[in-house]
């Protein structure tokens, strides 16, 4: 396996970043807000791919701890909807554990898919999942989640953006 340490800052993610072997990525943490500020930040303003993918048998046991991740979304007006990003980080087929804890899910659509994911444990999570929080299927061991803290944080005053999460 491997370490990749992120240093504090803001880091415009402009391709996919995928793996079939395990990998660790850390963070440098991340201070709570409605926009990028402290911290290790991953920003993304590209729906074209997906950010992060582990794939395969030889990913299982990749970890992903202390990372902030924000998405850009059109200005606020009526009838406001947000861009239709696929999640951030995407596991198929590991069939092994995967651990993802202390992320920060700011301004995200979808956070967190796995299929044919075993013993995917995730803890720690912050954020607002603006479309899917987690879409688990096929797992082939029990999932484990804990400590996940999603709101609509940061726009909630915003009446375009109310009438979207109202919406729900």
């Amino acid at each position: 396996g491997h370490n990749i340490i992120f240093l504090r800052g803001q880091k415009w993610l402009r391709s996919a970043v995928e793996s079939d072997h395990f990998v660790q990525l850390i963070g440098d943490g991340w201070q709570e807000g409605d926009e990028p500020g402290v911290g290790t930040w991953i920003m993304i303003d590209d729906d074209s791919f997906t950010p992060f993918t582990y794939t395969g048998v030889e990913a299982a046991g990749f970890q992903m701890h202390q990372i902030a991740f924000w998405q850009e979304h059109p200005a606020s007006a009526p009838g406001w909807e947000p861009v239709d990003y696929p999640p951030v980080i995407d596991i198929a087929d590991t069939a092994g554990g995967c651990f993802i804890d202390k992320l920060f899910f700011c301004n995200i659509a979808r956070w967190v898919k796995s299929h044919g994911g075993g013993r995917t444990s995730w803890g720690r999570l912050v954020g607002m999942p603006l479309i899917e929080g987690f879409n688990i299927d096929n797992a082939l061991d029990a999932c484990h989640g804990g400590s996940i803290h999603a709101w609509p944080y940061g726009y909630a005053s915003d009446p375009d953006y109310g009438a979207y999460v109202g919406a729900w």
